[in-house]
């Protein structure tokens, strides 16, 4: 009959109609998981990149201290070396010393020696 017609042309169109929303809805979902994509690909993009510099900051954090130690290591062979060129000179200026005083010793008594000679002469003398 021409109402069962109607009826099957009416669910037909209710049926033709919420195929096409859903095709929207899922239209609507595939745009933003598209989009969600994009954001997760642009930030994985940008910490690749922040992790690129940071290790190659690290490389350079390397090698400067590298550089560093093998500094200090030729200030403190230098530094052990002048301690012992200063270990030595104390040692040469302890010789010194001793020396010296060796000499005025010998100098005093040389200089009473003469002193008691001169005496002697002179008593001789008178």
């Amino acid at each position: 009959s021409e109402r069962e017609v109607r009826a099957q042309l009416a669910r037909a169109e209710a049926a033709r109609a919420e195929a096409e929303e859903a095709r929207k809805a899922e239209a609507r979902r595939a745009g933003e998981a598209a989009e969600a994509s994009r954001a997760a690909r642009s930030d994985l993009a940008a910490e690749q990149a922040a992790l690129r510099r940071a290790a190659e900051e690290a490389e350079q954090n390397r090698r400067t201290l590298t550089t560093l130690s093998e500094s200090l290591a030729v200030r403190d062979a230098a530094a052990k070396r002048n301690e012992e060129r200063i270990a030595a000179q104390a040692e040469e200026l302890a010789t010194a010393k001793s020396g010296a005083a060796a000499l005025r010793s010998q100098l005093d008594e040389a200089r009473r020696d003469a002193a008691a000679r001169a005496d002697a002469a002179r008593e001789s003398a008178t």
